[in-house]
C-alpha cells in the first residue's frame, strides 16, 4: 500500500466439529515457522497478518487447534495473538478490514475517488465483487447517458431507505398494482434477478441501466408513500428489491455525475 510493504500468510481452515473450526488439522512445523517469520518481519518494520480462511459455511467459532498442535497456538500467543472468535459476531469487523485494505489498494490505481467511495460502501461480502464493481463503474463512467441512468438508480436507493421492513422485505403482490408502470418495473426486476447469477456484474449493470426509463415512469405515475399502507408497502418492497441489486455495485449515490 503505497510505500508500506506487507507480509500476509493465508491459512486454509478445513477442520470442523459441531460448528467449531480449528487450525491446523495436523501438526505443522511449517505453520509455526511462518508465524515466527512474520513476527520477525514486524520487528524489521513491516506490517504482517495471518488470515484464517474458513472454507465452509454455517460455522460458529474459530480457535487454534491446541489438541493437535499446541505449539502453533503458543507461537501466536507469544506475539500477543489469541485468534479465537465468534465467526458471526466478528463478521462485520472482518468485512470492514478487507474493505479498508481494498480502499488503500484502489488509491494506488487510476480510479476516481468517488468511484472508490461508491464501491467500498457496499453490502456485498464478496471482495471479488467489489473489485468487479470498481472495474465496471470505471469502464462506463464516461458513457453517454451514464449521468441519467445513475440518477435514476440512486433515486431508487434514496426512496428505498424509507422502507422499514423489520421482518424482512415482503413479497411484492402484483394484485395491488394500480398502474402499468408498476407491472413494467416488476417484470424487469424479476427478469434480472432470474438471470443475475448467470451474468457478469458488468452485464447486470447494463441491465440496471436499461431500466432507467421504466424507473422514471414508475416515479412519475406512482405516489410511493401512498396513504394506503398496503399499497405503500408493496411499492417500497419493489424498490427495495431493486435497491438490493443496485447495491451489488456499491452506493451509487456517492458517484459524482455531470
Amino acid at each position: 500500500t503505497g510505500q508500506q510493504k506487507i507480509f500476509i500468510e493465508i491459512k486454509g481452515v478445513t477442520l470442523e466439529n459441531d460448528g467449531v473450526v480449528r487450525f491446523p488439522d495436523a501438526p505443522s512445523d511449517r505453520a509455526v515457522k511462518h508465524v515466527k517469520e512474520l513476527a520477525q518481519a514486524v520487528k524489521d518494520g513491516y506490517e504482517a497478518y495471518v488470515f484464517f480462511v474458513i472454507q465452509m459455511s454455517d460455522v460458529r467459532y474459530f480457535t487454534p487447534n491446541r489438541d493437535t498442535h499446541a505449539e502453533f497456538a503458543e507461537a501466536l500467543a507469544a506475539q500477543g495473538l489469541t485468534p479465537e472468535f465468534d465467526v458471526l459476531h466478528n463478521a462485520e469487523q472482518v468485512h470492514a478490514f478487507f474493505l479498508d485494505r481494498l480502499k488503500q489498494f484502489f488509491n494506488t490505481q487510476d480510479l476516481r475517488y468517488d468511484v472508490i467511495d461508491a464501491v467500498v460502501d457496499t453490502k456485498s461480502d464478496d471482495i471479488a465483487n467489489v473489485l468487479a464493481a470498481a472495474e465496471t463503474l470505471d469502464a462506463h463512467k464516461d458513457d453517454d447517458g451514464f449521468k441519467e441512468d445513475v440518477e435514476a438508480l440512486t433515486r431508487v436507493l434514496r426512496i428505498a431507505k424509507k422502507a422499514d421492513f423489520k421482518d424482512g422485505v415482503p413479497a411484492v403482490d402484483p394484485a395491488k398494482f394500480q398502474n402499468p408502470s408498476e407491472t413494467e418495473l416488476f417484470d424487469l426486476v424479476a427478469s434480472l434477478n432470474k438471470k443475475w447469477d448467470t451474468q457478469t456484474l458488468a452485464q447486470n449493470f447494463a441491465d440496471l441501466r436499461a431500466m432507467a426509463p421504466a424507473i422514471t415512469n414508475y416515479f412519475e405515475e406512482n405516489m410511493i408513500m401512498d396513504k394506503d399502507e398496503s399499497i405503500r408497502s408493496n411499492r417500497l418492497a419493489l424498490l427495495q428489491q431493486l435497491a438490493d441489486d443496485v447495491y451489488a455495485l456499491g452506493n451509487l449515490d456517492k458517484l459524482i455525475v455531470k
